[in-house]
């Protein structure tokens, strides 16, 4: 089982046989020790769940877009010869 620690002003870390864990640490303990530990410190301690991960895939529409608008755009060396240049 595996639990994650919270400090609290009266219990800042906790040191046993098992784990020294400080703030935010995960710790992991035999089910029968664990489930003792969330019902003495219910303050301090939370079983850990770790957050999903969402896969990202990419859009083959959007990168043909983009590669599409790299080849439409002007040719920067040449915008100085092409316009004109308005002095106050």
């Amino acid at each position: 089982m595996k639990l994650q620690f919270k400090s609290t002003k009266s219990h800042r870390n906790h040191y046993d046989d098992w784990n020294v864990l400080k703030d935010g640490e995960v710790g992991e303990y035999p089910d029968d020790v664990g489930k003792e530990k969330l019902i003495d410190f219910p303050l301090n301690f939370s079983e850990f769940k770790p957050k999903e991960v969402k896969p990202t895939r990419e859009k083959p529409d959007e990168v043909k877009q983009d590669e599409s608008v790299a080849e439409k755009a002007p040719d920067k060396s040449m915008k100085s010869k092409r316009t004109k240049i308005k002095r106050w």
